[in-house]
Protein backbone atom coordinates (compact mmCIF):
# COMPACT_ATOMS: atom_id res chain seq x y z
CA UNK A 1 0.00 0.00 0.00
CA UNK A 2 1.33 3.47 -0.87
CA UNK A 3 1.77 6.18 1.76
CA UNK A 4 -0.99 8.16 0.00
CA UNK A 5 -3.32 5.18 0.25
CA UNK A 6 -2.55 4.71 3.95
CA UNK A 7 -3.21 8.39 4.68
CA UNK A 8 -6.52 8.21 2.81
CA UNK A 9 -7.41 5.05 4.71
CA UNK A 10 -6.93 6.98 7.97
CA UNK A 11 -9.08 9.81 6.63
CA UNK A 12 -11.90 7.50 5.54
CA UNK A 13 -11.98 5.66 8.87
CA UNK A 14 -12.05 8.94 10.75
CA UNK A 15 -14.81 10.39 8.56
CA UNK A 16 -16.79 7.17 8.80
CA UNK A 17 -16.67 7.34 12.60
CA UNK A 18 -17.75 11.00 12.63
CA UNK A 19 -20.65 10.49 10.26
CA UNK A 20 -21.90 7.19 11.64
CA UNK A 21 -24.48 8.84 13.89
CA UNK A 22 -25.76 10.91 10.96
CA UNK A 23 -26.26 7.76 8.82
CA UNK A 24 -24.44 9.37 5.87
CA UNK A 25 -22.41 7.47 3.31
CA UNK A 26 -18.71 8.44 3.35
CA UNK A 27 -17.55 10.06 0.15
CA UNK A 28 -14.77 8.37 -1.77
CA UNK A 29 -12.39 11.07 -2.96
CA UNK A 30 -9.94 8.68 -4.56
CA UNK A 31 -11.81 8.08 -7.83
CA UNK A 32 -12.51 4.46 -6.80
CA UNK A 33 -8.84 3.53 -6.91
CA UNK A 34 -8.78 2.62 -3.24
CA UNK A 35 -12.17 2.18 -1.64
CA UNK A 36 -11.03 1.90 1.95
CA UNK A 37 -14.16 3.62 3.21
CA UNK A 38 -16.22 0.79 1.71
CA UNK A 39 -14.02 -1.79 3.42
CA UNK A 40 -14.29 -0.23 6.85
CA UNK A 41 -17.96 0.72 6.75
CA UNK A 42 -19.44 -2.66 7.61
CA UNK A 43 -23.04 -1.41 7.38
CA UNK A 44 -22.65 -0.70 3.68
CA UNK A 45 -21.56 -4.23 2.85
CA UNK A 46 -23.43 -6.17 5.52
CA UNK A 47 -25.26 -9.10 3.94
CA UNK A 48 -28.94 -8.41 4.49
CA UNK A 49 -30.14 -11.95 4.03
CA UNK A 50 -31.56 -14.46 6.46
CA UNK A 51 -29.34 -17.33 7.55
CA UNK A 52 -31.27 -19.71 5.32
CA UNK A 53 -30.69 -17.56 2.22
CA UNK A 54 -27.01 -17.11 3.11
CA UNK A 55 -26.53 -20.85 3.44
CA UNK A 56 -28.36 -21.40 0.14
CA UNK A 57 -26.06 -18.94 -1.62
CA UNK A 58 -23.05 -20.49 0.10
CA UNK A 59 -24.05 -23.94 -1.12
CA UNK A 60 -24.73 -22.61 -4.62
CA UNK A 61 -21.12 -21.45 -4.90
CA UNK A 62 -19.98 -24.95 -3.98
CA UNK A 63 -22.32 -26.48 -6.54
CA UNK A 64 -20.89 -24.24 -9.27
CA UNK A 65 -17.36 -25.23 -8.36
CA UNK A 66 -18.31 -28.90 -8.18
CA UNK A 67 -20.50 -29.15 -11.26
CA UNK A 68 -18.31 -31.83 -12.83
CA UNK A 69 -16.73 -33.38 -9.75
CA UNK A 70 -18.84 -36.55 -9.76
CA UNK A 71 -18.10 -37.37 -13.38
CA UNK A 72 -14.39 -36.73 -12.87
CA UNK A 73 -14.36 -38.82 -9.69
CA UNK A 74 -15.92 -41.74 -11.56
CA UNK A 75 -13.35 -41.36 -14.30
CA UNK A 76 -10.60 -41.23 -11.74
CA UNK A 77 -11.84 -44.36 -9.98
CA UNK A 78 -11.47 -46.31 -13.21
CA UNK A 79 -7.72 -45.93 -12.79
CA UNK A 80 -7.71 -47.30 -9.22
CA UNK A 81 -7.57 -50.91 -8.22
CA UNK A 82 -10.72 -51.69 -6.21
CA UNK A 83 -8.92 -54.19 -4.03
CA UNK A 84 -5.89 -52.20 -2.93
CA UNK A 85 -6.58 -48.59 -3.85
CA UNK A 86 -3.26 -48.49 -5.70
CA UNK A 87 -3.13 -46.42 -8.83
CA UNK A 88 -1.23 -47.73 -11.86
CA UNK A 89 -0.41 -45.57 -14.88
CA UNK A 90 1.38 -46.16 -18.16
CA UNK A 91 1.75 -42.49 -19.11
CA UNK A 92 5.51 -42.67 -19.66
CA UNK A 93 7.09 -45.31 -21.87
CA UNK A 94 10.21 -45.52 -19.67
CA UNK A 95 8.37 -45.92 -16.39
CA UNK A 96 9.34 -49.57 -15.83
CA UNK A 97 12.28 -48.72 -13.57
CA UNK A 98 11.53 -45.25 -12.21
CA UNK A 99 7.78 -45.53 -11.63
CA UNK A 100 6.56 -45.13 -8.03
CA UNK A 101 3.17 -46.63 -7.15
CA UNK A 102 0.86 -44.14 -5.44
CA UNK A 103 -2.09 -44.46 -3.13
CA UNK A 104 -5.11 -42.39 -2.03
CA UNK A 105 -4.02 -39.26 -0.22
CA UNK A 106 -4.00 -39.04 3.56
CA UNK A 107 -3.73 -35.40 4.62
CA UNK A 108 -1.35 -36.30 7.46
CA UNK A 109 1.12 -37.34 4.77
CA UNK A 110 2.13 -33.67 4.50
CA UNK A 111 4.33 -34.29 7.52
CA UNK A 112 6.13 -37.42 6.34
CA UNK A 113 9.76 -36.85 5.45
CA UNK A 114 10.88 -40.16 3.95
CA UNK A 115 11.26 -40.27 0.18
CA UNK A 116 10.10 -43.89 0.19
CA UNK A 117 6.55 -42.98 1.24
CA UNK A 118 4.13 -43.75 -1.57
CA UNK A 119 2.46 -40.35 -1.66
CA UNK A 120 0.04 -39.12 -4.29
CA UNK A 121 0.32 -35.42 -5.23
CA UNK A 122 -3.01 -35.63 -7.08
CA UNK A 123 -4.85 -36.00 -3.78
CA UNK A 124 -2.64 -33.35 -2.18
CA UNK A 125 -3.69 -30.89 -4.90
CA UNK A 126 -7.28 -31.98 -4.38
CA UNK A 127 -6.92 -31.06 -0.70
CA UNK A 128 -5.60 -27.60 -1.62
CA UNK A 129 -8.61 -27.23 -3.92
CA UNK A 130 -11.00 -28.24 -1.10
CA UNK A 131 -9.53 -25.63 1.25
CA UNK A 132 -9.71 -23.00 -1.50
CA UNK A 133 -13.43 -23.78 -1.84
CA UNK A 134 -13.83 -23.10 1.88
CA UNK A 135 -12.08 -19.78 1.40
CA UNK A 136 -14.57 -19.01 -1.39
CA UNK A 137 -17.56 -19.84 0.80
CA UNK A 138 -16.38 -17.67 3.68
CA UNK A 139 -15.26 -14.78 1.46
CA UNK A 140 -18.61 -14.70 -0.38
CA UNK A 141 -20.52 -14.81 2.89
CA UNK A 142 -18.39 -12.03 4.39
CA UNK A 143 -19.39 -9.63 1.62
CA UNK A 144 -16.19 -7.63 2.20
CA UNK A 145 -14.63 -6.13 -0.93
CA UNK A 146 -10.98 -6.32 0.03
CA UNK A 147 -11.23 -10.12 0.24
CA UNK A 148 -11.65 -10.06 -3.57
CA UNK A 149 -14.26 -12.79 -3.90
CA UNK A 150 -14.37 -12.68 -7.72
CA UNK A 151 -10.62 -13.27 -7.94
CA UNK A 152 -10.60 -16.21 -5.54
CA UNK A 153 -13.59 -17.84 -7.29
CA UNK A 154 -11.80 -17.67 -10.66
CA UNK A 155 -8.58 -19.02 -9.16
CA UNK A 156 -10.43 -21.93 -7.54
CA UNK A 157 -12.23 -22.80 -10.77
CA UNK A 158 -8.92 -22.75 -12.66
CA UNK A 159 -7.31 -24.94 -10.01
CA UNK A 160 -10.05 -27.48 -10.55
CA UNK A 161 -9.18 -27.59 -14.25
CA UNK A 162 -5.51 -28.21 -13.38
CA UNK A 163 -6.53 -30.92 -10.95
CA UNK A 164 -8.21 -32.83 -13.76
CA UNK A 165 -5.25 -32.29 -16.08
CA UNK A 166 -2.57 -33.42 -13.63
CA UNK A 167 -0.78 -36.61 -14.61
CA UNK A 168 -0.56 -39.26 -11.90
CA UNK A 169 2.92 -40.54 -12.81
CA UNK A 170 6.28 -39.16 -11.65
CA UNK A 171 9.86 -39.90 -12.70
CA UNK A 172 11.17 -40.10 -9.14
CA UNK A 173 10.18 -39.50 -5.55
CA UNK A 174 12.23 -36.30 -5.25
CA UNK A 175 9.92 -34.64 -7.77
CA UNK A 176 6.93 -35.72 -5.75
CA UNK A 177 8.37 -34.39 -2.51
CA UNK A 178 9.21 -31.05 -4.13
CA UNK A 179 5.69 -30.74 -5.48
CA UNK A 180 4.19 -31.77 -2.13
CA UNK A 181 6.17 -29.07 -0.31
CA UNK A 182 4.67 -26.46 -2.66
CA UNK A 183 1.15 -27.75 -2.09
CA UNK A 184 1.69 -27.87 1.65
CA UNK A 185 2.68 -24.21 1.64
CA UNK A 186 -0.34 -23.26 -0.46
CA UNK A 187 -2.70 -25.15 1.84
CA UNK A 188 -1.23 -23.23 4.77
CA UNK A 189 -1.68 -19.97 2.87
CA UNK A 190 -5.36 -20.71 2.35
CA UNK A 191 -5.68 -21.65 6.02
CA UNK A 192 -4.13 -18.28 6.83
CA UNK A 193 -6.70 -16.64 4.54
CA UNK A 194 -9.50 -18.25 6.55
CA UNK A 195 -8.06 -16.86 9.78
CA UNK A 196 -7.85 -13.39 8.24
CA UNK A 197 -11.60 -13.56 7.65
CA UNK A 198 -12.20 -14.58 11.28
CA UNK A 199 -9.88 -11.81 12.47
CA UNK A 200 -11.75 -9.23 10.40
CA UNK A 201 -15.02 -10.15 12.05
CA UNK A 202 -13.34 -10.10 15.46
CA UNK A 203 -12.21 -6.47 15.12
CA UNK A 204 -14.88 -4.94 12.88
CA UNK A 205 -16.81 -3.61 15.89
CA UNK A 206 -13.68 -2.57 17.78
CA UNK A 207 -13.65 1.00 19.07
CA UNK A 208 -9.93 1.38 18.47
CA UNK A 209 -9.16 3.23 15.24
CA UNK A 210 -5.54 2.03 15.33
CA UNK A 211 -6.62 -1.63 15.61
CA UNK A 212 -9.00 -1.29 12.65
CA UNK A 213 -6.35 0.40 10.51
CA UNK A 214 -3.71 -2.18 11.38
CA UNK A 215 -6.08 -5.03 10.61
CA UNK A 216 -7.10 -3.55 7.26
CA UNK A 217 -3.52 -2.74 6.27
CA UNK A 218 -2.23 -6.26 7.04
CA UNK A 219 -5.23 -7.89 5.40
CA UNK A 220 -4.67 -6.07 2.10
CA UNK A 221 -0.96 -6.92 2.07
CA UNK A 222 -1.45 -10.58 2.96
CA UNK A 223 -4.40 -11.24 0.67
CA UNK A 224 -2.33 -10.27 -2.37
CA UNK A 225 -0.02 -13.21 -1.72
CA UNK A 226 -2.64 -15.69 -0.52
CA UNK A 227 -4.95 -15.98 -3.52
CA UNK A 228 -3.00 -18.63 -5.42
CA UNK A 229 -2.35 -16.88 -8.73
CA UNK A 230 1.30 -18.00 -8.73
CA UNK A 231 0.22 -21.56 -7.96
CA UNK A 232 -2.12 -21.67 -10.95
CA UNK A 233 0.47 -20.10 -13.26
CA UNK A 234 3.00 -22.81 -12.43
CA UNK A 235 0.42 -25.58 -12.42
CA UNK A 236 -0.53 -24.66 -15.97
CA UNK A 237 3.08 -24.90 -17.15
CA UNK A 238 3.64 -28.11 -15.21
CA UNK A 239 0.61 -29.76 -16.78
CA UNK A 240 1.91 -28.80 -20.23
CA UNK A 241 5.32 -30.25 -19.37
CA UNK A 242 3.61 -33.47 -18.29
CA UNK A 243 1.84 -33.73 -21.61
CA UNK A 244 5.06 -33.11 -23.57
CA UNK A 245 6.61 -36.22 -21.95
CA UNK A 246 9.88 -34.29 -21.82
CA UNK A 247 11.60 -35.13 -18.53
CA UNK A 248 14.06 -32.23 -18.79
CA UNK A 249 11.32 -29.68 -19.46
CA UNK A 250 9.24 -31.07 -16.62
CA UNK A 251 12.16 -30.83 -14.19
CA UNK A 252 12.89 -27.27 -15.32
CA UNK A 253 9.29 -26.16 -14.73
CA UNK A 254 9.23 -27.92 -11.38
CA UNK A 255 12.42 -26.11 -10.37
CA UNK A 256 10.85 -22.74 -11.23
CA UNK A 257 7.80 -23.80 -9.27
CA UNK A 258 9.88 -24.58 -6.18
CA UNK A 259 11.98 -21.39 -6.43
CA UNK A 260 9.05 -18.98 -6.79
CA UNK A 261 9.40 -16.55 -3.83
CA UNK A 262 5.62 -16.12 -3.65
CA UNK A 263 5.25 -19.83 -2.92
CA UNK A 264 8.42 -20.64 -0.99
CA UNK A 265 7.52 -18.82 2.22
CA UNK A 266 9.49 -20.99 4.68
CA UNK A 267 6.48 -21.93 6.78
CA UNK A 268 8.27 -24.57 8.85
CA UNK A 269 9.09 -21.98 11.50
CA UNK A 270 5.82 -20.11 11.16
CA UNK A 271 3.09 -20.00 13.79
CA UNK A 272 0.55 -21.00 11.13
CA UNK A 273 1.76 -24.62 11.13
CA UNK A 274 -0.25 -25.87 14.17
CA UNK A 275 -3.34 -24.04 12.93
CA UNK A 276 -3.06 -25.77 9.57
CA UNK A 277 -2.41 -29.16 11.14
CA UNK A 278 -5.63 -29.10 13.17
CA UNK A 279 -7.92 -27.81 10.43
CA UNK A 280 -10.93 -29.99 9.51
CA UNK A 281 -12.62 -29.40 6.17
CA UNK A 282 -16.39 -29.11 5.90
CA UNK A 283 -16.59 -32.36 3.95
CA UNK A 284 -15.34 -34.30 7.00
CA UNK A 285 -18.24 -33.61 9.38
CA UNK A 286 -22.01 -33.15 9.49
CA UNK A 287 -24.03 -31.13 12.00
CA UNK A 288 -26.89 -32.80 13.83
CA UNK A 289 -30.08 -30.79 13.33
CA UNK A 290 -31.65 -28.90 16.24
CA UNK A 291 -28.74 -29.57 18.59
CA UNK A 292 -27.76 -25.93 19.29
CA UNK A 293 -27.34 -24.99 22.94
CA UNK A 294 -26.60 -21.42 24.07
CA UNK A 295 -24.32 -21.60 27.09
CA UNK A 296 -22.62 -18.94 29.21
CA UNK A 297 -19.86 -18.14 26.70
CA UNK A 298 -20.37 -20.59 23.82
CA UNK A 299 -22.88 -21.92 21.37
CA UNK A 300 -22.47 -25.69 21.19
CA UNK A 301 -23.63 -28.12 18.51
CA UNK A 302 -23.44 -31.86 18.16
CA UNK A 303 -21.97 -33.22 14.94
CA UNK A 304 -20.69 -36.40 13.33
CA UNK A 305 -16.93 -36.56 12.80
CA UNK A 306 -15.32 -39.84 11.69
CA UNK A 307 -18.58 -41.67 12.54
CA UNK A 308 -18.45 -40.35 16.10
CA UNK A 309 -20.60 -37.74 17.79
CA UNK A 310 -18.47 -34.82 18.97
CA UNK A 311 -19.23 -31.31 20.21
CA UNK A 312 -18.61 -28.13 18.21
CA UNK A 313 -18.14 -24.89 20.19
CA UNK A 314 -18.15 -21.32 18.88
CA UNK A 315 -17.75 -18.19 20.97
CA UNK A 316 -20.74 -15.93 21.56
CA UNK A 317 -18.56 -12.89 22.36
CA UNK A 318 -16.21 -12.42 19.43
CA UNK A 319 -13.65 -9.66 19.71
CA UNK A 320 -9.93 -9.40 19.09
CA UNK A 321 -9.01 -10.77 22.52
CA UNK A 322 -11.28 -13.79 22.29
CA UNK A 323 -10.02 -14.39 18.74
CA UNK A 324 -6.47 -14.57 20.11
CA UNK A 325 -7.63 -16.80 22.98
CA UNK A 326 -9.13 -19.33 20.56
CA UNK A 327 -5.81 -19.51 18.72
CA UNK A 328 -4.03 -19.83 22.09
CA UNK A 329 -6.16 -22.84 23.04
CA UNK A 330 -5.32 -24.61 19.77
CA UNK A 331 -1.61 -23.97 20.38
CA UNK A 332 -1.80 -25.25 23.96
CA UNK A 333 -3.32 -28.52 22.79
CA UNK A 334 -0.73 -28.78 20.03
CA UNK A 335 2.42 -27.76 21.89
CA UNK A 336 1.71 -29.40 25.24
CA UNK A 337 -0.03 -32.56 23.99
CA UNK A 338 -3.14 -32.17 26.12
CA UNK A 339 -4.76 -35.09 24.29
CA UNK A 340 -2.22 -37.40 25.94
CA UNK A 341 -3.81 -36.88 29.34
CA UNK A 342 -6.83 -38.93 30.40
CA UNK A 343 -8.38 -36.10 32.39
CA UNK A 344 -8.33 -33.32 29.80
CA UNK A 345 -11.10 -33.23 27.20
CA UNK A 346 -9.83 -34.44 23.83
CA UNK A 347 -9.53 -31.86 21.06
CA UNK A 348 -10.26 -33.06 17.51
CA UNK A 349 -9.56 -29.88 15.55
CA UNK A 350 -11.51 -26.95 14.22
CA UNK A 351 -13.27 -25.64 11.14
CA UNK A 352 -14.02 -22.14 9.86
CA UNK A 353 -17.55 -21.78 8.50
CA UNK A 354 -19.76 -18.69 8.19
CA UNK A 355 -16.69 -16.58 9.04
CA UNK A 356 -16.46 -18.11 12.53
CA UNK A 357 -14.19 -20.69 14.12
CA UNK A 358 -15.80 -23.83 15.52
CA UNK A 359 -13.71 -25.95 17.92
CA UNK A 360 -14.40 -29.72 18.04
CA UNK A 361 -14.07 -31.78 21.24
CA UNK A 362 -15.06 -35.16 22.60
CA UNK A 363 -18.66 -35.31 23.67
CA UNK A 364 -19.09 -35.50 27.45
CA UNK A 365 -22.28 -37.52 27.71
CA UNK A 366 -22.97 -36.42 31.29
CA UNK A 367 -22.52 -32.71 30.64
CA UNK A 368 -20.50 -30.66 33.10
CA UNK A 369 -20.15 -31.04 36.86
CA UNK A 370 -22.22 -27.94 37.66
CA UNK A 371 -25.15 -29.29 35.61
CA UNK A 372 -24.72 -32.67 37.26
CA UNK A 373 -25.15 -31.05 40.69
CA UNK A 374 -28.38 -29.39 39.54
CA UNK A 375 -30.01 -32.42 37.90
CA UNK A 376 -28.89 -35.45 39.88
CA UNK A 377 -28.49 -34.49 43.54
CA UNK A 378 -31.75 -36.21 44.56
CA UNK A 379 -31.43 -39.19 42.21
CA UNK A 380 -31.28 -42.67 43.72
CA UNK A 381 -28.54 -43.55 41.23
CA UNK A 382 -26.54 -40.43 42.01
CA UNK A 383 -22.89 -41.31 41.40
CA UNK A 384 -21.57 -38.81 43.95
CA UNK A 385 -23.86 -39.92 46.77
CA UNK A 386 -21.00 -41.70 48.55
CA UNK A 387 -17.72 -40.25 49.81
CA UNK A 388 -15.48 -42.72 48.04
CA UNK A 389 -16.76 -41.61 44.64
CA UNK A 390 -16.34 -37.95 45.61
CA UNK A 391 -12.75 -38.60 46.64
CA UNK A 392 -12.05 -40.50 43.43
CA UNK A 393 -13.49 -37.71 41.28
CA UNK A 394 -11.48 -35.03 43.11
CA UNK A 395 -8.29 -37.09 42.89
CA UNK A 396 -8.64 -37.62 39.14
CA UNK A 397 -9.27 -33.91 38.64
CA UNK A 398 -6.05 -33.21 40.55
CA UNK A 399 -4.22 -35.60 38.20
CA UNK A 400 -5.30 -33.47 35.26
CA UNK A 401 -4.10 -30.27 36.91
CA UNK A 402 -0.88 -31.94 37.94
CA UNK A 403 -0.22 -32.57 34.25
CA UNK A 404 -0.96 -28.93 33.40
CA UNK A 405 1.26 -27.52 36.15
CA UNK A 406 4.10 -29.86 35.17
CA UNK A 407 3.75 -28.36 31.68
CA UNK A 408 3.99 -24.86 33.25
CA UNK A 409 0.36 -24.16 32.32
CA UNK A 410 -2.01 -22.27 34.62
CA UNK A 411 -5.69 -22.87 33.82
CA UNK A 412 -7.15 -19.76 35.53
CA UNK A 413 -10.81 -20.77 35.12
CA UNK A 414 -11.23 -23.75 37.46
CA UNK A 415 -14.86 -24.29 38.43
CA UNK A 416 -17.49 -26.99 38.13
CA UNK A 417 -18.76 -25.73 34.74
CA UNK A 418 -15.36 -26.44 33.19
CA UNK A 419 -15.17 -30.01 34.47
CA UNK A 420 -16.92 -32.21 31.92
CA UNK A 421 -18.11 -35.72 32.74
CA UNK A 422 -17.94 -38.88 30.66
CA UNK A 423 -19.51 -42.07 31.92
CA UNK A 424 -17.42 -45.23 31.68
CA UNK A 425 -19.93 -48.06 31.20
CA UNK A 426 -17.35 -50.77 31.83
CA UNK A 427 -16.18 -49.42 35.18
CA UNK A 428 -19.54 -47.76 35.86
CA UNK A 429 -18.03 -44.48 36.95
CA UNK A 430 -17.80 -40.83 35.95
CA UNK A 431 -14.51 -39.66 34.46
CA UNK A 432 -13.74 -35.94 34.82
CA UNK A 433 -12.40 -34.01 31.83
CA UNK A 434 -10.87 -30.54 32.25
CA UNK A 435 -12.03 -28.09 29.56
CA UNK A 436 -11.94 -24.43 28.44
CA UNK A 437 -8.40 -23.06 28.19
CA UNK A 438 -9.30 -19.58 26.93
CA UNK A 439 -7.99 -17.97 30.13
CA UNK A 440 -4.96 -20.24 30.46
CA UNK A 441 -1.40 -19.03 30.35
CA UNK A 442 2.14 -20.38 30.13
CA UNK A 443 4.47 -19.61 33.03
CA UNK A 444 8.01 -18.45 32.17
CA UNK A 445 7.30 -18.66 28.45
CA UNK A 446 8.21 -15.06 27.71
CA UNK A 447 4.89 -14.74 25.88
CA UNK A 448 2.43 -11.93 26.51
CA UNK A 449 -0.66 -13.31 28.22
CA UNK A 450 -4.00 -12.61 26.60
CA UNK A 451 -7.38 -13.16 28.25
CA UNK A 452 -10.94 -12.99 26.94
CA UNK A 453 -12.84 -9.73 27.21
CA UNK A 454 -16.45 -10.63 28.01
CA UNK A 455 -19.11 -7.94 28.39
CA UNK A 456 -22.39 -9.37 29.61
CA UNK A 457 -25.62 -7.53 28.81
CA UNK A 458 -27.01 -8.56 32.19
CA UNK A 459 -25.95 -10.46 35.28
CA UNK A 460 -22.56 -10.76 36.95
CA UNK A 461 -19.35 -12.33 35.72
CA UNK A 462 -19.99 -15.37 37.88
CA UNK A 463 -16.67 -17.06 37.07
CA UNK A 464 -14.87 -14.43 39.16
CA UNK A 465 -16.25 -16.06 42.31
CA UNK A 466 -13.48 -18.65 41.93
CA UNK A 467 -10.71 -16.03 41.50
CA UNK A 468 -8.01 -15.97 44.16
CA UNK A 469 -7.59 -12.71 46.15
CA UNK A 470 -4.56 -11.46 44.19
CA UNK A 471 -6.46 -11.74 40.95
CA UNK A 472 -9.55 -10.06 42.41
CA UNK A 473 -7.44 -7.21 43.73
CA UNK A 474 -5.61 -6.23 40.54
CA UNK A 475 -6.23 -8.42 37.53
CA UNK A 476 -4.21 -6.12 35.21
CA UNK A 477 -1.01 -6.65 37.19
CA UNK A 478 -1.82 -10.23 38.07
CA UNK A 479 1.26 -12.45 37.79
CA UNK A 480 0.76 -15.97 36.47
CA UNK A 481 1.14 -18.47 39.30
CA UNK A 482 0.02 -22.02 39.95
CA UNK A 483 -1.12 -20.90 43.41
CA UNK A 484 -4.05 -19.16 41.71
CA UNK A 485 -5.20 -22.51 40.36
CA UNK A 486 -4.74 -24.12 43.79
CA UNK A 487 -7.11 -21.58 45.35
CA UNK A 488 -9.76 -22.17 42.67
CA UNK A 489 -9.29 -25.94 42.92
CA UNK A 490 -9.96 -25.68 46.66
CA UNK A 491 -13.32 -24.04 45.90
CA UNK A 492 -14.05 -26.73 43.31
CA UNK A 493 -13.39 -29.40 45.98
CA UNK A 494 -15.76 -27.47 48.26
CA UNK A 495 -18.43 -27.83 45.54
CA UNK A 496 -17.77 -31.57 45.30
CA UNK A 497 -17.91 -32.01 49.08
CA UNK A 498 -21.37 -30.43 49.23
CA UNK A 499 -22.71 -31.78 45.91
CA UNK A 500 -25.79 -29.59 45.96
CA UNK A 501 -27.49 -27.37 43.36
CA UNK A 502 -27.07 -23.60 42.98
CA UNK A 503 -24.07 -23.67 45.27
CA UNK A 504 -21.92 -20.71 44.22
CA UNK A 505 -18.95 -19.61 46.32
CA UNK A 506 -19.76 -16.64 48.57
CA UNK A 507 -23.18 -16.26 46.98
CA UNK A 508 -24.21 -13.66 49.55
CA UNK A 509 -21.31 -11.35 48.67
CA UNK A 510 -21.09 -9.21 45.54
CA UNK A 511 -18.01 -9.72 43.40
CA UNK A 512 -17.18 -6.05 43.90
CA UNK A 513 -16.86 -6.64 47.65
CA UNK A 514 -15.43 -10.15 47.51
CA UNK A 515 -11.78 -9.18 47.98
CA UNK A 516 -12.51 -7.28 51.21
CA UNK A 517 -14.66 -10.17 52.40
CA UNK A 518 -11.72 -12.57 51.92
CA UNK A 519 -9.26 -10.09 53.42
CA UNK A 520 -10.85 -10.60 56.83
CA UNK A 521 -10.42 -14.41 56.65
CA UNK A 522 -14.00 -15.17 55.73
CA UNK A 523 -14.10 -18.65 54.20
CA UNK A 524 -16.84 -20.94 52.98
CA UNK A 525 -18.12 -23.56 55.39
CA UNK A 526 -17.53 -27.26 54.92
CA UNK A 527 -19.87 -30.01 56.18
CA UNK A 528 -18.65 -32.51 58.71
CA UNK A 529 -16.74 -35.19 56.82
CA UNK A 530 -16.51 -38.86 57.85
CA UNK A 531 -13.56 -39.47 60.12
CA UNK A 532 -11.54 -41.35 57.47
CA UNK A 533 -11.81 -38.35 55.15
CA UNK A 534 -11.12 -35.53 57.65
CA UNK A 535 -7.76 -34.84 55.99
CA UNK A 536 -9.66 -33.59 52.93
CA UNK A 537 -11.17 -30.85 55.11
CA UNK A 538 -7.68 -29.80 56.22
CA UNK A 539 -6.31 -29.91 52.64
CA UNK A 540 -9.08 -27.66 51.28
CA UNK A 541 -8.49 -25.09 54.00
CA UNK A 542 -4.80 -24.93 53.11
CA UNK A 543 -5.62 -24.64 49.39
CA UNK A 544 -7.79 -21.54 49.80
CA UNK A 545 -5.47 -19.59 52.13
CA UNK A 546 -5.61 -15.84 51.49
CA UNK A 547 -1.85 -15.52 50.94
CA UNK A 548 -0.56 -17.37 47.87
CA UNK A 549 2.70 -18.40 49.55
CA UNK A 550 0.78 -20.24 52.30
CA UNK A 551 -1.03 -22.54 49.88
CA UNK A 552 0.22 -26.01 49.01
CA UNK A 553 1.24 -27.04 45.48
CA UNK A 554 -0.41 -29.49 43.10
CA UNK A 555 1.99 -32.31 44.00
CA UNK A 556 0.78 -32.15 47.61
CA UNK A 557 -2.85 -31.99 46.50
CA UNK A 558 -2.58 -35.00 44.19
CA UNK A 559 -0.62 -37.08 46.73
CA UNK A 560 -3.10 -36.26 49.51
CA UNK A 561 -6.09 -37.20 47.38
CA UNK A 562 -4.40 -40.43 46.32
CA UNK A 563 -3.84 -41.38 49.97
CA UNK A 564 -7.44 -40.54 50.80
CA UNK A 565 -8.56 -42.94 48.13
CA UNK A 566 -6.92 -45.66 50.29
CA UNK A 567 -4.92 -47.52 47.71
CA UNK A 568 -7.74 -48.35 45.29
CA UNK A 569 -5.89 -46.31 42.67
CA UNK A 570 -4.11 -49.53 41.64
CA UNK A 571 -7.37 -50.57 40.00
CA UNK A 572 -7.42 -47.53 37.73
CA UNK A 573 -5.20 -46.88 34.74
CA UNK A 574 -4.31 -43.22 35.07
CA UNK A 575 -1.91 -40.66 33.77
CA UNK A 576 -0.01 -39.28 36.75
CA UNK A 577 2.64 -37.33 34.90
Amino acid sequence: MSLEGLIKTSYYISESSKQKSKKKEPVNTNNNKFESDDEINEERFQIKLTQEIQESYHNEIFIILNKNIMLDSISCQNSISPSSGIYVSDSFEDSSENFFVTKKWNYNEFYKKSSTDSLDPFYALEYVYIISREVVGNVVESGIKHFKSNDIIKITEKMYEHLNGLDRNWYDSDQKLQFLSILKNQARLYNRFLWLIVRYYAVKDCNSLATKMSNLYHNIIEINRLHGKSLNKHLSKLVMAFKSRDSGKFQSELRKFVDDPFLNLNFDGDSNVPLFRWYITRSEFNYIANSDIHEELFITKRLYLNNTIVIGKSLIYLNYNTYLCVIKEIFLYNDHHFNDNDYIIKFHGYSIQHCKCNLFYDRANYGNLFEYFQNNHNSSGYHLSNWENKIKLAWEISLGFKYLHNQKIVHLDIRSKNILLKYDEIEERLIPKISNFLWSGEIYSGKTSVYPIITLSSGEEVWKRWYDPDRLCDKKRFELSTSSDIYSLGLLFWEIVWCKPNNLPFSGVSIKNLYNHLLYNNYEELPELPEEYRDWDHLIKVMWKFKAEERCNIMTVELSMRKLFKGTNSEIQHNSN
